[in-house]
């Protein structure tokens, strides 16, 4: 990502990676990301319904509750913060990634994000062993 995130940010990935928009967005500034979407392709973005994530909707306070997701209830059970809760990991390999070069950092850091991805599915993990 070369700029900060932002709506514009997140109208480029979903619009240039994606074939078919997702049916849903999960977005800590949906609000806005909801109103670019749709100015500059309205009918790509017409179904996607677009939600606040639970840690950030109560500093929405001007929003529609249509973007809560805890009102919504096909979505209300979903974590939504669960990118939050994985990108803090990231902070556990901060120090050891400043002093890498570009070559060096980019297969390190997919390693780690693999590992944060794959912890979850271990079989011990889903039989309450620790």
């Amino acid at each position: 990502m070369k700029d900060a995130e932002s709506p514009r940010t997140l109208f480029e990935a979903i619009y240039v990676h994606w074939p078919t928009p997702p049916q849903v967005v999960v977005y800590d500034n949906s609000c806005h990301a909801m109103t670019y979407a749709l100015n500059r392709e309205p009918e790509w973005f017409n179904a996607v319904q677009w939600v606040i994530d639970a840690t950030h909707f109560p500093g929405h306070t001007g929003c529609a509750y249509a973007f809560d997701i805890k009102r919504q209830p096909c979505l209300s059970r979903l974590n939504s913060q669960i990118c939050e809760q994985r990108n803090s990991r990231l902070a556990l390999v901060l120090k050891q990634c400043a002093f890498m070069g570009q070559l060096t950092f980019l297969p390190y850091i997919r390693y780690f994000a693999h590992g944060i991805n794959v912890v979850r599915h271990l079989p011990w993990k889903q039989s309450g062993f620790r």
